[in-house]
């Protein structure tokens, strides 16, 4: 996934492209997954832990 980023941006086609922030994270960003979701199970929870 990093990999076509990098390439993308490296190719004429992104030429138009400054100033952007590009996420690269498996498109949880762009579904909006919150961190109560399944897919944070194992990043841990500070409050869980008594922190």
């Amino acid at each position: 996934e990093v990999g076509n980023v990098a390439a993308f941006l490296a190719s004429p086609m992104a030429s138009a492209m400054t100033g952007n922030v590009v996420y690269v994270d498996n498109g949880l960003h762009a579904m909006g997954v919150g961190v109560d979701s399944p897919v944070f199970s194992n990043a841990g929870n500070p409050k869980s832990e008594g922190i």
